[in-house]
């Protein structure tokens, strides 16, 4: 068993089953994941909210939004069907964007990444999520993925956010996955 370091923020017990069933769904999903086998009855009413998909584009440096779910709909409103990942470093006029970071990362590792991400977000709203970032259309030997699945669970801040933050929590995520498969 790994030791964890206490000061990572970790999700509760109702985000970590939501992360757990969206991981499980996952992995029940044929060899190479794609995306056409995704059901959103299958997914259920329980984690459909918290379901966002997108497609992979140049390489895996951009991410376009073709589904975006309920929740994130909340945290970042401006997004809509077609956004881009890169749409933040265009409108802020920078090189970098944490969010458009963790989603490109991600897709050219085409491994799964659990994730405490705490942000302002382009409206200027203090955000706190957990992410659960899950490749689909796995190509071994290119780039990056096709495809990724965005589970999203949203936290209100208590209190004003003075830094960007990003918390990797994969390991211990997947040790506890494998804790109740054993």
């Amino acid at each position: 068993m790994s030791s964890i370091n206490m000061e990572l923020p970790l999700p509760n017990d109702r985000v970590l089953a939501g992360m757990v069933a969206l991981h499980d769904y996952w992995k029940r999903l044929p060899e190479g994941h794609p995306r056409k086998s995704l059901d959103p009855v299958e997914l259920g009413p329980a984690l459909l909210p918290h379901v966002t998909v997108g497609h992979i584009l140049d390489g895996g440096n951009i991410m376009r939004y073709d589904l975006i779910s309920s929740r994130l709909q909340l945290v970042a409103p401006r997004l809509y069907p077609g956004a881009l990942s890169t749409d933040p470093l265009e409108l802020e006029g920078t090189s970098y964007d944490l969010i458009h970071d963790i989603l490109t990362t991600t897709a050219k590792t085409q491994s799964p990444s659990a994730l405490h991400v705490q942000f302002n977000s382009l409206e200027q709203v203090h955000r706190q999520v957990f992410l659960l970032l899950l490749p689909l259309d796995l190509r071994p030997g290119a780039p990056c993925c096709e495809d990724l699945i965005i589970g999203l669970w949203d936290l209100s801040p208590k209190e004003r956010l003075l830094h960007e933050r990003r918390d990797d929590l994969t390991g211990f995520f997947l040790d506890h996955v494998s804790r109740l498969t054993d």
